[in-house]
C-alpha cells in the first residue's frame, strides 16, 4: 500500500520532502496512489507503471488549471518506481521544468528482483557460498515458472518488462538523480547508466548525487540490507539535512532561480 506521506510504517519521507521544498516557495501536491489513502480506482497491484504515470499526469493538469500555480513551471519528484515513473511523463510533456530522481532503476525489473534476490541471500549466515549459490538459483528459476504460467498481477508484469533506459533517451529537462551507496535494492550504478544515458541523448544538466552509508530508503545505515529495516526504523525514522538540503536547493535554483 501506498499512501502519499509514506513508502512504509513509522517512515514519512514525502511529508519532510515537501515540508523542504515549501519552505523555497514551491507548492507541493502529493498524490495518494489508486485504492490507497483517500483516493479510488483499482487496488494497486493491479494498476500498472503505464497507468500509474497516467495518473501523475492527470497531477499535472490539474496543477495547470490552478490560478495560483504558474503551470509553466512545474518539475516531478519520485522515489524508487516514482522515480521511474517521472521520467516517463516528463519524456512526453515537454511542458516538465526538472525531476528529481530517487534511487531509479536502470534496468527492467527482472534484473532488479536477481540484484535483490542476491543481496538478500548474501545476507544470510547460515548458509555457505556454495549454498547461497544454490538458493539464488532456485529462487530465480522459481520466478522464471511462475512466470511462464502467466502468474503475477497486472502491476508486477508491467514492473517485471518495463525498461527504463530508452525513456531516458527522451528526457531533455534538468534532471537530479540521487542514490544511496548502500542500496539494496536498486544497485547503485544505476544512477550513473540513467546519467550517462540522457547526457548522451543530449541533455546537458544531469546532476548524480551519491550519499554514502544511506540505503534504499535514504536513511543513514552501515549496510543498506533490508532486513535491518525494521529496527533502523525504530530511532532512524527522518530523512538527514543534507538529502532534503539537497533537493530542496536544486529545485529552488531550477525553478526558481534568475
Amino acid at each position: 500500500m501506498q499512501d502519499r506521506h509514506k513508502p512504509m510504517s513509522l517512515y514519512r519521507p514525502f511529508r519532510q520532502i515537501a515540508d523542504a521544498i515549501s519552505m523555497e516557495g514551491i507548492a507541493v501536491l502529493r498524490m495518494d496512489d489508486q485504492g490507497t489513502g483517500c483516493s479510488g480506482g483499482n487496488a494497486l497491484e493491479n494498476v500498472t507503471i503505464q497507468e500509474r504515470a497516467d495518473d501523475s499526469r492527470a497531477g499535472v493538469a490539474y496543477l495547470k488549471n490552478r490560478k495560483e500555480i504558474d503551470g509553466e513551471w512545474i518539475a516531478l519528484l519520485g522515489l524508487s518506481e516514482g522515480a521511474n515513473i517521472a521520467p516517463l511523463i516528463a519524456a512526453s510533456d515537454p511542458s516538465i521544468r526538472a525531476v528529481v530522481m530517487m534511487a531509479a532503476t536502470a534496468t527492467n525489473g527482472y534484473k532488479i528482483i536477481e540484484y535483490q534476490q542476491r543481496r538478500k541471500i548474501d545476507e544470510r549466515s547460515d548458509l555457505s557460498e556454495t549454498e547461497k549459490e544454490q538458493e539464488f538459483a532456485k529462487s530465480m528459476r522459481g520466478l522464471r515458472r511462475a512466470l511462464a504460467r502467466g502468474e503475477g498481477g497486472l502491476w508486477f508484469r508491467s514492473f517485471i518488462e518495463y525498461m527504463p533506459l530508452p525513456t531516458a533517451e527522451h528526457v531533455s529537462c534538468p534532471a537530479l538523480i540521487l542514490h544511496g551507496d548502500k542500496d539494496a535494492q536498486v544497485p547503485v550504478d544505476h544512477a550513473d547508466l540513467l546519467a550517462k544515458t540522457m547526457r548522451t541523448s543530449g541533455n546537458e544538466d544531469v546532476t548524480v548525487v551519491i550519499f554514502r552509508n544511506h540505503n534504499h530508503l535514504f536513511l543513514e545505515d552501515p549496510n543498506g540490507n533490508r532486513s535491518g529495516y525494521a529496527k533502523l526504523l525504530q530511532h532512524t525514522n527522518q530523512l538527514p539535512e543534507q538529502v532534503l538540503s539537497t533537493i530542496a536547493d536544486w529545485l529552488g535554483n531550477h525553478l526558481l532561480g534568475d
